[in-house]
């Protein structure tokens, strides 16, 4: 390097290796048809701990073979109950002879659990449809106990309403403190559970039903620009301590998508709002708070400019994380990518660290290691402050997705997602789209060595043609060096000089 520069460096040693997480177990869990089935936001493959040594799995399928035995021709959602060692104890397929979709679950303190999503259907297992099946789709809620009975399942939102379709779905559900439940997503209808609003179309909702499936609030939240061409939905929430609610969503701007979070009360008054917008589009998937009292948000950007500092190398969409103080200003962020596409999914948060889960069809930056199909299983480790502890990849040679997990102790995971493949890392697809689960081991959950405060000695700073690190235990570290301004200007594997 012949121009001389000020370094930043960020060595990210072993964290980055595959060898520091190892596959206890894997399954595929589909039929001849396609799991998860639908869009980005919808059909995911939701992992749920339980009270026990158990999970749930909740799903959306197409399918009505292997452990999908579904009466029905079209979509249903899919529940099973397993243990740690993979074993599936109990399964459940609820929906009706449309399409029904499962987007969110949660479990409370005795194992019930409630799940959210959208219908089609006017039969089946979700009651109270308020439109046509063909263009009216309704949000649902589905309330069970732990062994699988359903206590109730009720259908919410509106019909057609002066030739305005009513459209209503459910992204994300969460057991109040009182008992109550409370789900939010995206609304267009003007009557039924929502004849308050007359002039307010493609919203976000907020709902809340006491425990037996009764209506205490349904109001739209929408931003203070809302218009026809200013859409806004709500995708991921969480209970403030205060009572109140912070939730994240999307604003469709003139055909432009950009991050949207708000903060309101029980009864639907704003504390605020603010947009995040890049030079192309911002599309919000998760966000949970952090032990230090502020909250991390993930999407994927297409762009930077604006809100998002920097991609990490112009890949096509990258997972752009933020951490928000309580009043959604943008207190650190960064951009986990590659030179090509990464989509983030969800964010599972243990102890003082942030599980990102995804997918990648890089081979380098944050999702180093060979590309094993056109989109990986990708998930990254980091801590509050977006410093990287460990990544990993796996999947087969076709497309592939990481989309949640839960963290079991100290050092097992067990994630789900998507696989369409039948090779490499995955075995036992059941045809076109499978479920897939897998138990992971690392050593790297708790206990990660901050190299950062080990009084490492880098010389000479500025540097010109060689770096020297005099602390033997960063041998094998990979490394990243940056000029002052940001450039990327060399990465590689730590030996006895960097040259």
């Amino acid at each position: 390097m012949k121009n001389i520069f000020f370094i930043v460096i960020a060595l990210f040693l072993t964290y980055y290796a595959n060898s520091q997480v190892d596959t206890v177990w894997t399954r595929c869990i589909g039929g001849s048809g396609s799991e998860p089935a639908f869009n980005f936001e919808s059909g995911q493959a939701i992992v749920k701990k339980m009270p026990d040594n158990t999970f749930l799995l909740v799903s959306t399928t197409k399918s009505n073979d292997g452990l999908m035995q579904s009466p029905y021709a079209e979509a249903n959602v899919f529940v099973a109950r397993m243990n740690y060692d993979g074993d599936t104890l109990w399964t459940r397929i609820l929906g009706g002879s449309k399409d029904d979709v499962a987007t969110g679950v949660d479990v409370d303190a005795n194992g019930n659990f409630v799940i959210c999503g959208y219908t089609y259907s006017l039969d089946g297992t979700f009651e109270g449809h308020h439109g046509t099946e063909e263009e009216e789709e309704d949000g649902f809620l589905a309330y069970y106990d732990k062994d699988g009975n359903k206590i109730w399942a009720k259908q919410f939102g509106g019909g057609d309403g002066g030739g305005i379709y009513g459209r209503d779905r459910f992204y994300d559900v969460r057991f109040a403190g009182n008992g109550d439940i409370v789900a939010i997503g995206n609304t267009n209808s003007v009557n039924g559970d929502l004849s308050f609003y007359l002039n307010v179309y493609n919203s976000g909702w907020y709902l809340r039903v006491n425990e037996f499936g009764t209506i205490r609030r349904s109001l739209k939240i929408y931003g203070d620009n809302h218009s026809e061409k200013n859409a806004n939905d709500l995708l991921r929430f969480c209970f403030l301590p205060n009572g109140k609610i912070m939730a994240i969503g999307n604003q469709d701007y003139f055909l432009t998508r950009n991050l949207w979070i708000v903060q309101f009360d029980g009864y639907g008054n704003k504390d605020w709002e603010k947009v995040y917008s890049s030079s192309a589009e911002v599309y919000g998937t998760d966000f949970i708070p952090t032990t230090d009292g502020h909250f991390m948000v993930c999407s994927f950007v297409t762009g930077d400019g604006y809100d998002v500092q920097s991609t990490w190398n112009g890949g096509f969409t990258e997972a752009w994380v933020i951490k928000i103080d309580s009043s959604g200003n943008i207190i650190n962020q960064k951009c986990f990518g590659g030179s090509y596409t990464e989509i983030p999914y969800r964010l599972e948060p243990y102890m003082d660290n942030i599980l990102m889960m995804a997918s990648s069809s890089s081979s380098d930056g944050y999702a180093p290691g060979d590309s094993l199909g056109s989109l990986d299983m990708w998930m990254v480790y980091f801590d509050n402050n977006l410093d990287t502890i460990f990544t990993y990849k796996m999947g087969g040679e076709a497309s592939d997705a990481f989309i949640s997990a839960i963290v079991i102790d100290n050092e097992n995971i067990i994630a789900a997602g998507q696989t369409n493949s039948n090779s490499y890392y995955i075995n036992g697809n059941h045809g076109g789209q499978d479920i897939f689960l897998t138990k992971l081991v690392t050593n790297k959950l708790v206990g990660v060595e901050d190299f950062a405060s080990n009084d490492l000695l880098l010389y000479p700073n500025p540097v010109s043609d060689m770096l020297f690190c005099d602390d033997i235990n960063v041998i094998g570290a990979e490394y990243e060096i940056f000029s002052s301004t940001g450039q990327k200007l060399l990465q590689g594997i730590y030996k006895n000089g960097i040259d």
